[in-house]
């Protein structure tokens, strides 16, 4: 082919490929958008800005140096507008995740132990000035510009509406049903989608906070089919001299486990069972039948 023609042909398949995004960008954009009407007549709430959509990785040019989190849990889009009632107005976003399991992770790295937490979608927590909720895929975040009372209850109010204009799921992901239903420590459900416990390759961990006797723990879990995450935690283990021999008659399946000392989290055993890699941080020997317990149930 002449060098000339294909340098043109060339230019032209790049400017359709990219006329193709932009319209699946503004496609993704639109739809959104139709979560944030004009009007609310339920409660007298009115649109007071123009809505703004960021989609893909052009989620920076709205919230810049947190938009990494956000692309770790599979951010898809957000549409944006402040919403007015007399003196009152707040600003809300809508997020939209690739998944369930995301949306609800991001929602618990944002989640403190002194937030209230309140049922909305599949859970929610007010602080002042400020609601966030998740159902299904959707991360919804209210902030308001004061904190009277007249605020903190319209802000309940509006977020009731948009909660039920969204279609999904109300429940938890599934992988916490895989830890013991006893003894949780509110508020402590997270997800990480990386760097769990500080270590790049622990992606995917789901874990929860539990109280035993006097003591707190903290239960993990992530799949793992091909023993690779555990392969990584071994390595460094022994390579750091952290490595130390489990106890006698834990149900990991065999001679797949070891205890890692943290040097931030004290003893860890780390083990797999059944393609899951699973384990306690703050570990110790009188936690042996606890654990085998929960083991049986994997």
């Amino acid at each position: 082919m002449n060098k000339k023609y294909l340098i043109t042909f060339l230019a032209v398949l790049t400017a359709f490929m990219m006329m193709g995004c932009g319209g699946e960008k503004e496609e993704s954009g639109r739809e959104l958008s139709r979560l944030l009407p004009a009007r609310l007549a339920e409660t007298g709430f009115t649109r007071a800005s123009e809505i703004r959509t960021f989609v893909g990785n052009s989620l920076w040019e709205y919230i810049d140096g947190q938009a990494e989190l956000y692309y770790q849990y599979d951010f898809v889009d957000v549409a944006t507008s402040n919403y007015t009632r007399d003196d009152i107005e707040f600003e809300v976003d809508i997020y939209r995740f690739a998944t369930a399991d995301g949306s609800y992770g991001i929602y618990s790295m944002f989640r403190n132990p002194a937030d209230n937490v309140i049922q909305m979608g599949v859970e929610g927590f007010i602080s002042p000035g400020r609601l966030v909720f998740v159902k299904d895929v959707y991360l919804v975040k209210l902030t308001g510009f004061d904190e009277s009372e007249e605020s903190n209850t319209a802000i309940v109010d509006l977020a009731e509406t948009f909660e039920g204009m969204l279609t999904g799921k109300v429940e938890k992901p599934a992988a916490f049903g895989q830890f013991p239903p006893d003894n949780i420590i509110d508020k402590s459900d997270k997800y990480y989608a990386e760097s769990f416990l500080g270590q790049k390759f622990l992606t995917r961990v789901f874990c929860r906070d539990y109280l035993s006797g006097d003591d707190t723990l903290t239960l993990f879990i992530t799949r793992d089919e091909m023993a690779d995450k555990y392969a990584q935690w071994l390595e460094m283990a022994e390579k750091t001299g952290r490595k130390s021999v489990p106890p006698q008659g834990l149900l990991f399946d065999s001679e797949y486990s070891f205890i890692y000392d943290d040097p931030f989290h004290d003893q860890i055993i780390v083990g797999l069972k059944n393609q899951k890699l699973a384990g306690i941080v703050h570990f110790s020997g009188k936690l042996n039948e606890y654990l085998n317990l929960w083991l049986e149930t994997l």
